[in-house]
């Protein structure tokens, strides 16, 4: 068995926090995309990922209010620990080396997510659009398409900088149209991150791979957009984003749409 621990700090009271996390709404507005079931000792939280053909059935096993959460799933645990302006994940399960830093990369991105989500947009709903193409290329070849300026031009959008770490700010003008700005608000390095995006009511775009589950060789990029406002923007940036990816897809060494 392995363990991923995250701290992940965040501006909200408790009672916020634990209605994010103990809450199928809640939980559904910054994690997964459709959430059902009951976070009740004994009862059934499903988790799913509608777009990507995904579905969790987390069964709860502790319950212990404004403090604790646990669940299980097959031979995996996880753990919410909530305290004041921060909220401790425990995963243990028996990961192998890409799944451990696959997950770790994917809890970054959520965490983020969650605290941007309590301190701009809490009590919203969240809508989600994504992006899913496949490519024979590896995690580390896509973040640098990801991160990079001379890669980012050709397929996203012209940036003077690479995209930093957590906490740090970025600017690109997208190949849309228009301009995105905004924090870093994860960024595991070698795969994946997450960015607001100021312009387009405060939301998050997040640019992500995955295990192919088709070839050894193959990975899954994804790029996802959470707003929790709406935007006339709306059809132009998922428009915009669907192509870009697709551009992205070629370069690598397209396989097909996901």
């Amino acid at each position: 068995m392995r363990t991923i621990r995250l701290q992940q700090k965040v501006s909200a009271p408790v009672d916020r926090l634990w209605a994010a996390c103990a809450t199928p709404k809640g939980i559904a507005n910054w994690q997964a995309d459709a959430v059902s079931g009951k976070v009740v000792e004994g009862h059934t939280l499903t988790l799913g990922w509608p777009e990507l053909g995904v579905r969790i059935d987390l069964e709860v096993r502790a319950v212990e209010q404004r403090r604790h959460l646990a669940f299980e799933h097959a031979s995996a645990r996880l753990e919410f620990e909530i305290n004041p302006g921060e909220l401790i994940l425990s995963h243990h399960a028996p990961f192998d080396n890409d799944e451990a830093e696959g997950t770790e990369s994917s809890w970054r991105v959520a965490l983020g997510t969650l605290a941007h989500y309590l301190a701009c947009h809490d009590g919203r709903e969240r809508h989600v659009f994504w992006a899913v193409r496949s490519a024979n290329t590896t995690s580390e070849s896509a973040h640098a398409f990801f991160t990079l300026p001379e890669t980012l031009g050709s397929w996203l959008g012209r940036a003077e900088e690479p995209i930093g770490p957590a906490g740090t700010r970025y600017h690109l003008e997208p190949l849309w149209g228009g301009t995105m700005s905004g924090t870093v608000l994860a960024h595991m390095e070698g795969r994946d991150l997450a960015l607001s995006f100021e312009e387009a009511e405060n939301s998050v775009i997040g640019l992500r791979t995955l295990p192919s589950p088709r070839a050894a060789g193959e990975r899954l990029l994804l790029a996802f957009w959470s707003r929790w406002v709406e935007t006339d923007a709306t059809s132009r940036i998922e428009t915009g984003l669907d192509a870009a990816l697709g551009r992205l897809a070629r370069m690598l060494g397209k396989t097909g749409k996901a």
